[in-house]
């Protein structure tokens, strides 16, 4: 039992890195590559894309790249510039906004710095449809309440606009589902098919 244990607790945690994602955000603003880095160069960035794991090794030079959110939360930061200053921000939020802009802020802070993705995966993996389920009904991601978002946005101002909420709860809980039905399928696929095959 214990081994079965084991072998199944070494394939969850396999399968949690087959998932997990890092992302390159480049300096064109709204561009960013999901990717799983590879190397760190002294000019460039080698990384493979996160849907084509076994696919050529691509590389990016550092100096178009703004910052690199790794899949466990850690940020790095390359272009200096990205931290403006009290100035500059307090310009730009003082620029109206239109229903559009707030939106795609909301989204773009629920991709990049909204956090829980590796605990829906879990759930999935555990409780399968009951997990999909509580997210559905009870699950209500806030940009306050996620510490990444409160302390990385530059979007504070917009944290109580219907606008950006709804866009930012919108893309956040369809990231929640899609974990939590990636770790169903990996239950699905690492323990549920194999004990039907043994059965037999």
């Amino acid at each position: 039992m214990k081994k079965i244990l084991a072998v199944i607790a070494i394939m969850f945690i396999a399968a949690a890195r087959l998932f997990s994602q890092d992302i390159i955000v480049m300096m064109t603003p709204g561009t960013y590559i999901k990717a799983k880095i590879k190397e760190i160069g002294i000019n460039e960035i080698i990384y493979k894309k996160s849907n084509d794991r076994f696919g050529p090794s691509l590389s990016v030079f550092k100096s178009d790249v703004a910052m690199i959110i790794y899949a466990n939360g850690n940020v790095v930061v390359y272009n200096k510039s990205l931290q403006r200053s009290k100035e500059d921000s307090i310009a730009a939020d003082s620029i109206p906004r239109l229903d559009a802009d707030k939106c795609d802020a909301g989204k773009n802070d629920a991709i990049f710095f909204h956090g829980k993705m590796g605990a829906h995966f879990a759930l999935g993996f555990c409780f399968g449809p009951f997990a999909i389920a509580g997210t559905l009904l009870l699950a209500d991601p806030n940009p306050v309440t996620g510490r990444r978002t409160e302390k990385m946005s530059e979007h504070k101002k917009l944290f109580n606009d219907p606008t950006y909420l709804n866009c930012y709860r919108k893309k956040a809980r369809k990231r929640m589902l899609l974990m939590d039905g990636l770790g169903w399928l990996s239950f699905i696929m690492i323990v549920a098919i194999p004990a039907l095959v043994i059965s037999k």
